[in-house]
């Protein structure tokens, strides 16, 4: 998402690079800055309060008098890209340390839904086609998890055509109880479906209500009456991203409920994402959600700081992070250390570490993550990590429990069986075994010498707070040392 945006977006502070930076410097810039996100489908007001706040903000400081006056500008631009679709802003250091210390394991700190209340219900609204349905299944999935409810789904859409059906099957998939009633009346099904969650011991409510080709006023009547009966603790919009600008208008339309949060459905399909960015300047509403993908789990609570550093290619490592705590626990952690450091490890635990990868959505979407990286990625190089990493996979299931705990074993026939059974060449699997054998070499040297470890650590992380990091260039190395010190370094040891 958001490739295209992305790459104008990154090339427009290409203009500061090597350049003394001057009021005419920065208008130039501004200017690329502009045409890009227009290009995105930013809406116009958005963009032109956007370009002035910028403009503003430097030339009425002493920013083009600094001695860092390229980075601040770039930092300014990622505040103010932060500003359209947040609230408020956090430094670098109280990011890294919530990723580090909380681990997100309190509600507040999961996502942006309001959990407070011992009983939640969500009402799902938006147009016919966006998504509404399947989103809601992925709502409930995401409160089980994530929030540890007891969610309950009620298919209040009477109109659609296996609207009711296509619920009941997804809730039936993901082992999720659903109303089921033979009312034919939306508001009386929202009605019951509140008194049989309760009567069935459940506290995540999701109500599925009906949309329609447009915005009409009957429609927005029985949300109204729904809502009465109801008394939602969350109004949730599901708009579709690839509706552009239109996304906008709808949010408008539906605003006046008044909505407490959007989701935005199949982001994965636009590279655009203009509308992401308009959102909330528009309407005043804040994206909770975007869908990423049609499987329960590629729902993800949306984070406009770590999306700013993305589209401005300062990488994501907050979001790595996470995904590495939900994936291995510290208990396999300390584990695949030890074995590492003591040089035990198999090719049993690599194979696990590549399933792991896969799990964080391949090794392109962790290197995208990475600060700098995303400009370096192109899609043939994407494919060719892909297929690697494939094939290492591969080779190793062609392999005996025996042969995976001690590769000394094997000799020219057993490799030959090997080559056999993943269809590759014996050079190849001699290849494989040279690489895992320096790659285990190298991980045991690092673990073994912890200032070595430290030292990687605060390099990469004094990179990431330098000219092309994460959101501030303030973050100098010896901050980056010591919250390795205090954990990062050993929760990105996990992957």
């Amino acid at each position: 998402m958001f490739n295209a945006l992305q790459d104008k977006l990154t090339g427009a502070l290409k203009l500061l690079r090597g350049k003394v930076v001057t009021e005419d410097t920065v208008n130039e810039v501004l200017k690329a800055v502009k045409m890009s996100l227009l290009e995105a489908d930013v809406h116009f007001s958005v963009v032109k309060t956007f370009c002035q706040k910028i403009k503003d903000r430097v030339t009425n400081t002493d920013v083009l008098k600094g001695l860092n006056a390229e980075q601040t500008v770039i930092k300014i631009i990622h505040d103010e890209l932060v500003l359209l679709m947040e609230t408020n802003i956090k430094s670098d250091l109280e990011l890294i340390t919530e990723a580090v210390h909380q681990e997100y394991k309190r509600d507040e700190e999961i996502s942006k839904l309001n959990v407070k209340s011992p009983f939640v219900v969500v009402l799902m609204v938006g147009l016919q086609g966006a998504g509404k349905t399947t989103t809601a299944a992925k709502l409930a999935f995401f409160a089980r998890s994530k929030h540890k409810r007891k969610p309950f789904l009620v298919p209040a859409d009477v109109y659609r055509p296996g609207a009711i059906l296509q619920l009941k099957k997804l809730a039936s998939s993901l082992q999720i109880p659903v109303l089921d009633t033979d009312n034919d009346s939306p508001v009386q099904i929202a009605h019951e479906g509140i008194q049989k969650a309760k009567e069935s011991g459940c506290n995540f409510v999701i109500i599925d209500t009906a949309g329609r080709l447009t915005v009409d006023e009957a429609m927005m009547e029985e949300l109204r009456q729904i809502k009465a009966v109801t008394n939602p603790t969350e109004v949730l919009l599901v708009a579709d991203a690839m509706t552009g600008q239109e996304a906008v208008n709808v949010a408008e339309g539906f605003n006046v409920l008044p909505l407490t949060g959007i989701i935005l459905t199949k982001l994965d399909g636009d590279t655009r994402g203009g509308c992401a960015l308009s959102m909330k300047s528009i309407t005043g509403v804040e994206i909770k959600f975007v869908g990423v993908g049609e499987k329960p789990q590629e729902l993800e609570v949306f984070h406009g700081e770590r999306m700013a550093s993305r589209i401005l290619g300062m990488g994501d490592m907050l979001s790595l992070i996470q995904k590495t705590t939900e994936l291995v626990s510290e208990d396999e952690a300390k584990k695949m250390e030890e074995k590492l450091r003591r040089k035990k490890f198999t090719l049993e635990d690599y194979l696990k570490y590549l399933q792991m990868i896969d799990g964080m959505g391949g090794m392109g979407s962790i290197m995208k993550m990475l600060p700098g990286m995303s400009q370096l990625l192109d899609d043939k190089m994407n494919s060719e990590v892909g297929q690697h990493l494939k094939r290492s996979k591969a080779i190793v299931h062609s392999m005996t429990y025996a042969e995976r705990d001690n590769p000394k074993i094997l000799n020219g026939s057993r490799k030959k069986r090997i080559a056999a059974g993943c269809g590759v060449q014996v050079a190849t699997i001699n290849s494989f075994l040279s690489q895992f054998d320096q790659m285990s070499e190298m991980m045991s040297k690092m673990l073994g010498d912890k200032k070595g470890m430290m030292g990687m650590m605060g390099n990469m992380l004094g990179g990431i707070g330098g000219g092309g990091g994460m959101s501030s260039g303030d973050m100098d190395r010896n901050i980056a040392k010591n919250l390795a010190r205090r954990g990062l370094g050993r929760m990105m040891r996990k992957k």
